[in-house]
Formats: C-alpha cells, sequence, structure tokens
C-alpha cells in the first residue's frame, strides 16, 4: 500500500496513466456503419463518430459511402469498399484502398495514397494532385485518371495506370507493371520517368508523350509508341524502344539506346538532337529522317522495307556496322571508322568519308551511286554496281578493289593516290587520275580520259 501511495506521490503512476490513455487515443478507430451509398458526414453513421486526428477511419463489407463537402484528412483511412468524393479532399494521413475510390472533385495528396485492390478513377471533370511530399503507390488493382493528373512527388505503379486526361510530371514516375498514356503527357525539366524490367509504357494512337528538356526517361522495359513521342531531354533505353508511329527527337534531345531499337514508322531525328546506338542492334524498317546526328556505336540495319534520309551526320564508330539493305539517301556527312555495308541502294549526294579504319563494301546486290564526293583512307569494296558521276577521292592510304561493276560517268571525276584494283568490269566515261598505282586485272574500258602520273598494270 505504501509503495502506491508512493508512486502517486512521485506522480509516475499519473505519468503511466496519461501515457496509456494517449495510447489508446492515438490507436483509436472508427468504423462506418451507415446505409450504403450513405454520407461520410453524419456522426451517427460512424460507431466512434467522425474520423478525426487520432480516430482512424475503416470502411468494410460493401457499404459505400459518399463524401460531397470539402475535408482534409488529418488521419489514415483504410476502405475495403467504395467511396466517392464530389467535393475537394486534401489527404494528409496515409489511405489504404482496397475498394475502389472515384473522385469528381479536386483530390490532393500530400502524404500516402496506396491502391491495394479494385480501381481509383478520377472524373473527366475532377483532378488529381500528388505534391512534392505525396507518394502514390499502385500496388494492385488499377489506377484510371480521366482529369488532370499532377505529379510533384512520387508515383509508384506496380499494376496499372491509365492516364486519358492530361499528366504533368515534375517528379519522379516508377512503371513496375503497364502505364497507357491516352492523353498528352510532359515529363518536365528536372522529372524522372523509369520504365523497369518487364514493365511497360504503352503511347497511344492520338496520343502525346514529350519529354521536355531537362527530362530523364530510362527504361529497362518496354516503350512502344503508337501516337507522338517527342523527346527534347534524356532518353536511355536499357530495355526495347519500338516505334509504330511518329518518333521525334527534338532540339537538344539525346537518345541513347544500348539495347534494342525498332523503327516501323517515322523516326525524325531533327536539327541539334543526337540518336547514339551503342553495342546492341538497331533496326529501321520504316523512315528514319536524320537531321541531327547519328552516332552508331553498334550494329543498325537499315532494312529491306527501310529509308534512311541524312541530311545532317552520320558517325560510324570504330568497330561498328551500318548495312543499308533499304535505301538510303545521303546529303549531308557520313564518317565511318567502322563498317557499312549496302546490300540495297545508297545514293550520296552530300559527303561520305572512310578514314583510317574505315570500311565500305558495296555488296553483291548493292547498287551504289555517287553524285557529290566520296574520299575513301581506308578501303571501298564494291561487288555490286557502283557508279560515280561527283568527285571520288581515294587518297593515302586508299585502296579501291572493284570485283564487279564500276562506272564513271561523263560528269566523274576519279583521283587516285594509292591503290585501286580492277577485278571485274571497270567503265570510264569521265576522268580519271591515277597517281600511285592502278592494276587492271579483268576489263578496263576507258571511253574518257585517263591521266596517269604513276603506274597503270595492265595484268
Amino acid at each position: 500500500m505504501n509503495q502506491f501511495y508512493n508512486l502517486i506521490k512521485s506522480g509516475v503512476f499519473t505519468f503511466l496513466v496519461a501515457s496509456f490513455c494517449a495510447i489508446n487515443f492515438a490507436v483509436a478507430q472508427t468504423q462506418y456503419q451507415g446505409p450504403n451509398g450513405g454520407s461520410w458526414h453524419v456522426a451517427s453513421n460512424w460507431t466512434n463518430g467522425l474520423p478525426a486526428p487520432g480516430n482512424d477511419a475503416n470502411i468494410f463489407g460493401s457499404n459505400s459511402v459518399v463524401i460531397s463537402q470539402n475535408l482534409t484528412f488529418n488521419y489514415n483511412i483504410q476502405s475495403f469498399a467504395p467511396i466517392t468524393i464530389n467535393a475537394a479532399v486534401v489527404n494528409n494521413g496515409t489511405m489504404s484502398i482496397s475498394g475502389g475510390l472515384t473522385i469528381n472533385g479536386n483530390f490532393t495528396n500530400n502524404s500516402q495514397y496506396k491502391n491495394f485492390g479494385g480501381t481509383t478513377t478520377v472524373a473527366s471533370t475532377a483532378s488529381f494532385v500528388n505534391a512534392s511530399a505525396g507518394v502514390l503507390t499502385v500496388q494492385n488493382g488499377n489506377f484510371a485518371t480521366n482529369g488532370v493528373f499532377s505529379n510533384a512527388g512520387s508515383v509508384v505503379i506496380n499494376t496499372n495506370l491509365t492516364s486519358a486526361g492530361g499528366f504533368n510530371n515534375t517528379g519522379s514516375v516508377n512503371v513496375q507493371g503497364t502505364f497507357d498514356n491516352a492523353s498528352d503527357f510532359a515529363n518536365e525539366n528536372g522529372a524522372t520517368f523509369n520504365i523497369a524490367n518487364g514493365a511497360h509504357l504503352n503511347n497511344l494512337s492520338g496520343h502525346i508523350f514529350h519529354n521536355k528538356t531537362g527530362g530523364i526517361l530510362t527504361i529497362f522495359g518496354f516503350l512502344d509508341n503508337f501516337g507522338t513521342f517527342r523527346n527534347n531531354g534524356n532518353l536511355t533505353n536499357d530495355g526495347f524502344l519500338t516505334n509504330e508511329s511518329l518518333m521525334n527527337n527534338d532540339n537538344g534531345g539525346l537518345i541513347v539506346t544500348k539495347k534494342e531499337f525498332t523503327n516501323n514508322n517515322i523516326f525524325n531525328n531533327n536539327n541539334n538532337a543526337t540518336f547514339r546506338v551503342f553495342n546492341n542492334p538497331g533496326i529501321n524498317h520504316g523512315t528514319f529522317n536524320n537531321n541531327g546526328t547519328f552516332d552508331n556505336q553498334g550494329p543498325f540495319t537499315n532494312d529491306f522495307d527501310g529509308i534512311f534520309n541524312n541530311v545532317g551526320t552520320v558517325i560510324n564508330i570504330n568497330g561498328s556496322v551500318y548495312a543499308n539493305k533499304g535505301s538510303f539517301i545521303n546529303t549531308g556527312t557520313v564518317s565511318t571508322v567502322g563498317q557499312v555495308t549496302n546490300e540495297g541502294q545508297m545514293v550520296n549526294n552530300g559527303e561520305i568519308t572512310a578514314p583510317n579504319g574505315g570500311v565500305l563494301v558495296n555488296k553483291a546486290t548493292g547498287n551504289f551511286i555517287n553524285n557529290n564526293f566520296v574520299t575513301n583512307l581506308q578501303i571501298i569494296i564494291n561487288d555490286g554496281m557502283m557508279s560515280n558521276d561527283g568527285r571520288f577521292e581515294n587518297a593515302s592510304p586508299g585502296t579501291l578493289n572493284n570485283n564487279s561493276q564500276f562506272l564513271n560517268e561523263l560528269g566523274g571525276f576519279i583521283s587516285n593516290q594509292f591503290e585501286l584494283n580492277n577485278f571485274g568490269y571497270f567503265q570510264n566515261i569521265g576522268q580519271i587520275e591515277n597517281g600511285v598505282r592502278l592494276f587492271n586485272y579483268n576489263i578496263f574500258d576507258n571511253n574518257g580520259v585517263l591521266e596517269n602520273i604513276g603506274d597503270f598494270d595492265n595484268l
């Protein structure tokens, strides 16, 4: 008895009682018991009065509830039944939604919103703002926004999110499931958009996905474009990037594809933009228009059904292979220290240079037409049809081997400053200046001008 008295006297007992009450108050809960479709705002619809700070809300069973007045959640909500919001709501607590939620007003998330099941739907006249401290997690079920979605915080998608009302991202989006864009999406300066391994971003037909200047988009999974895709920021592809419609890499844009890139429609690499293929294959089945810089550091194939128009700069790095099987039209500059092979038609109206280490092979089915300027400092091999109606500089230490048909047209000029070997049929109706050595092993038909100041051996 004296010990109990001493506890009271010392204040320890009072502290313990207060602490016990505080703990019970902190974990207090109230459960919705009202009618199906009843009001959130009626105290008698809850087992322990209206939800409030320290009095978290639980909604079980099949009874839905309607919010019709502006409200701020400064408490936690766990719901297994449908909730309908017809007003402006601000969430500062943790919302765990498993029964579905419909937003017909303006919703702001400053804390945690977790979709564990069912569907969260944002109506076309409503909006969802995920503020800078907000975390939206679509763990299971679906999230469908038909209204405007603004994200300054973090969005994590483990299942499915569909955006059909406009999506503005200034924070981070991490897709580990599927993101379907059926609206206009803007990835703003400083924002990040990450597609995890096995995940999907689908930009649907008629809609725009824009990675703006300063935006960062990283692909480890799949990006499939069926609409319009624009890039002014940084895009890194470590997965699968496929264009089925229109893709523009615009001013300042950098696309680095380290894994698989496939263009099946129209791809524009525009002024002051860079498209870089690194290590793994890229393939063009559509039309690829290059007005910027095309930097090939891996295998790239312009396939049989592909058209590659170069007005800008193509750089083929040492060890890389550019294979043309379709149509390649150059009115810009091409520099290859790697290997270029042509099995289709390659027309040069600009400048092509093969520096030391560069190899250009015109294969048996290839038709190579030069209307302007070609400089060879390494090796060019012709196994198909090659014609020159421009200027062809075979500079030292370059070697030109003709194994098939080579026609130097009336307006063509060939300057051989190292070695030219003819093993096939070589016809000249233009002008050839042989400064070092020319070896003929088969048929050399000269109906033009041949100026020989080096060695000409007819073997």
